[in-house]
């Protein structure tokens, strides 16, 4: 359960990682989404020149993706395979904002993406996700920046580009990820609702066409201001700079894993 950037920068690296998804992935930025192995008929998704490989709940199964040189993406949002796994290095990129249940006793290294947890008694590094001079801190002691409720500014344009839906209902699509969108243009329904974006731009992430989606205000899309295509398939900043944090914490640690 991890972000994009994270994933791929350590498998970069030659890490082998292994992915823990739901069944049913709430992801919008599908196109550079390792979950998207969970829903694609493939089993495969390639992010940025990295592969993940959708595989059964086992060790062996994992091994024999990574002998592949790709990413391991197995559905088991309790967790059950680390008993058998006995990771060296947990992340949390939930990116829930609360602690759903993690502690710095599950592995050597526990690392949580930001807020909802305390280092060191959640874990033993948190991740600065808030944009700013600290986007990308590694913090042993405390706490990441609170949650501001308000998504990270582009080109001036904050709430208005992140399409949410309003009330529970089957999501059904009426554009594509990649698609140029004008203000006032319906980009999905929810139930019967339309789900309509405030801005001009290029339609970044949509959640999967039949994603059953839950009562509340729930994030279904993305619209980036900016309109550059290529943007779609490409690894965002901010999941960089994350993803370079975790690399720190790993790399730092590294040497007692080997003793």
């Amino acid at each position: 359960m991890m972000t994009p950037g994270t994933i791929h920068r350590l498998a970069s690296c030659g890490f082998k990682v292994v992915v823990l998804e739901t069944a049913h992935p709430s992801t919008v930025r599908r196109q550079v989404a390792f979950s998207t192995a969970v829903t694609d008929p493939s089993g495969l998704v390639v992010v940025e020149g990295i592969t993940g490989q959708r595989c059964g709940c086992s060790l062996a199964e994992c091994e024999g993706v990574w002998e592949s040189g790709r990413v391991a993406v197995v559905v088991d949002p309790d967790m059950n395979l680390n008993a058998e796994l006995r990771p060296h290095v947990i992340v949390d990129g939930i990116i829930a904002k609360v602690n759903l249940g993690l502690s710095a006793s599950m592995a050597p290294l526990v690392i949580a993406l930001g807020p909802g947890f305390t280092a060191p008694t959640d874990c033993h590094v948190v991740v600065e996700t808030n944009r700013g001079h600290y986007l990308g801190q590694c913090i042993r002691e405390g706490q990441a920046s609170p949650d501001t409720g308000v998504p990270g500014t582009i080109n001036g344009v904050t709430r208005d580009r992140v399409l949410y839906s309003e009330g529970p209902g089957v999501a059904r699509i009426n554009t594509e990820i990649g698609a140029l969108v004008k203000a006032g243009d319906t980009i999905l329904t929810v139930g019967d609702k339309p789900v309509i974006t405030k801005i001009d731009g290029c339609v970044r992430g949509l959640i999967e066409d039949g994603f059953n989606v839950p009562k509340g205000h729930f994030k279904v899309g993305d619209v980036d201001p900016r309109g550059d295509l290529a943007a779609v398939d490409i690894i965002s900043d901010k999941a960089r700079a994350v993803s370079g944090a975790v690399l720190e914490a790993v790399v730092a640690a590294w040497a007692q894993f080997k003793d």
